[in-house]
């Protein structure tokens, strides 16, 4: 066996070691979709180009330009991809086939674009799945960002349940009401005494 696990790299001026790092790492191949609601065919050259433009001039914001969220949404002939609150928009001629809506970083968008080159097919589920980029045998899962739609729908399940959990029910209810009585008239009864 290998002493060691690296991979030595020598050019003639530098020399590069890389070591693997150890670990469990999950099972990828669970998070790869099966079935698509949306699928579009695009020049990953213009795609880069169009994110960039809108990073560029998304100047009022206290991010940094690459981590700024984009909605990118497949429709009929196209792809569109909008930078938040109407800072901008551009669209991408595509073959496509259904329609979805999912929010992601630029940074990783463009990422997961270079690293396909060519033309790209990019294949969504719904908002909150990864999103497939596959050229070729080359497959690339890209995490979406939580819509601002589906942010405040759980927050109002999460406080629905909330209000649900803090009202007494029936006979607690009744009891707790009785409780409270009881604690008024020991008030009362001591401020007469």
């Amino acid at each position: 066996g290998l002493l060691s696990k690296s991979v030595v790299i020598d050019t003639e001026l530098v020399r590069y070691k890389c070591q693997s790092q150890k670990g469990e790492y999950p099972s990828y191949g669970k998070l790869i979709p099966t079935e698509f609601t949306a699928n579009a065919s695009i020049d990953t050259k213009e795609a880069i180009k169009a994110i960039r433009s809108l990073l560029a001039v998304w100047y009022d914001d206290s991010l940094k330009p690459l981590y700024r969220p984009l909605i990118l949404t497949i429709a009929e002939g196209k792809v569109v991809i909008e930078a938040k609150e109407d800072r901008g928009k551009a669209e991408i001629t595509a073959e496509t086939s259904g329609e979805g809506k999912i929010k992601v970083e630029g940074r990783r968008l463009i990422q997961a674009l270079k690293t396909c080159g060519g033309i790209v097919d990019l294949k969504l589920v719904n908002a909150s799945s990864p999103m497939l980029f596959t050229v070729d045998s080359h497959i690339c899962l890209v995490m979406p960002m939580a819509m601002d739609e589906a942010k405040a729908e759980a927050k109002t399940e999460a406080k629905a349940k909330a209000e649900t959990k803090a009202k007494p029910k029936g006979k607690a209810k009744r009891k707790a009401k009785a409780k409270r009585t009881e604690a008024t008239e020991a008030v009362t009864e001591q401020g007469g005494a």
